[in-house]
């Protein structure tokens, strides 16, 4: 999967299995309002069950965390930093496309109250509904798609029984 789905900046994970719904990537661990606004974030996504990989990491500058957030393919970045949060607002970045567009805080912690469903919710939502049909009752490396059925052991690659693998580069 990695093989056909990755540019130079790394993976880029189809919804449907992606480990994670979202990156939320901190930008800044050192502004006290960065960091609560993104505890308040990661912790509603989480509440309405959408699964986050969050970075809060705070020796390391914001480029790196862009990079490794594009390295790691998450299918959605949520990005909290300073300058967008002064407006209430927080970025989002799409790693398929690469498309970035600003929304409101409040539009994010929206809940299904009766004022509309968050975008990332049913984005999320949508992609989850579709992992959760091709992964259905399966663990471990039968859940990866046919063909991609991770590392082999060498018991597993000798398929001749003579205690060496089986070349399938032929």
């Amino acid at each position: 999967i990695i093989e056909q789905h990755h540019d130079a900046g790394g993976i880029i994970w189809s919804k449907s299995i992606a480990p994670y719904d979202i990156h939320l990537v901190c930008v800044n661990a050192n502004s006290e309002t960065v960091v609560a606004k993104s505890e308040e974030l990661y912790r509603a996504l989480t509440d309405m069950h959408i699964s986050v990989l969050y970075d809060d990491r705070t020796n390391v500058t914001p480029g790196f965390k862009f990079n490794d957030a594009d390295l790691l393919g998450m299918p959605l970045q949520v990005i909290v930093g300073d300058k967008n949060l002064k407006n209430n607002q927080i970025e989002l970045k799409e790693r398929l496309t690469g498309k970035r567009w600003t929304v409101a805080v409040d539009q994010i912690l929206e809940s299904d109250r009766g004022e509309g469903v968050s975008p990332l919710r049913s984005q999320c939502r949508a992609q989850r509904q579709g992992r959760d049909a091709s992964h259905a009752g399966v663990q471990g490396r039968d859940a990866l798609p046919t063909g991609t059925q991770g590392p082999l052991s060498a018991e597993d690659a000798d398929d001749a029984g003579d205690g060496q693998p089986t070349d399938t580069t032929t």
